[in-house]
């Protein structure tokens, strides 16, 4: 799946996260986000986790690395890998990695080689001129 969408609300931002939890998360299960600080990668998350029944406050795991959510039918693992050095490091969390019923969502997947590994889907959150931002989805 390869589509762009232009993002100007951060309510617009979170909703997109919901119908990438509907659509596309059954189909890979993880998604590695890329973006600035501040591009919007913690609110499409919020979306995302949102949209798979997860009714908690969903909070960016900057410094613990890795936050659980668990619906019941689905293990979330919300994982930051900015603070990480290298892709050892993001395979030494142990996450269940391409088990069916889990779902990894990676903020600065693009900093490791995550980006380029086959398991991922990839996206992209690209700041726009206007505040505006353009959030490309690919395989």
């Amino acid at each position: 799946m390869d589509d762009a969408f232009v993002i100007s609300t951060e309510e617009d931002m979170n909703n997109l996260g919901k119908k990438i939890g509907k659509e596309l998360v059954n189909n890979k299960s993880c998604l590695s986000i890329s973006g600035k600080l501040g591009a919007g990668k913690t609110t499409l998350v919020k979306g995302i986790i949102s949209s798979l029944g997860v009714d908690e406050v969903v909070t960016s795991p900057s410094y613990n690395i890795v936050r659980q959510y668990n619906t019941g039918e689905v293990e979330i693992f919300h994982v930051d890998c900015y603070r990480l050095n290298s892709f050892q490091e993001f395979l030494d969390l142990d996450l269940p990695l391409g088990e069916e019923g889990n779902v990894i969502l990676v903020e600065w997947g693009n900093l490791l080689p995550i980006k380029d590994w086959e398991l991922a889907t990839n996206i992209d959150i690209q700041l726009q001129a206007d505040e505006a931002r353009r959030v490309v989805i690919g395989s």
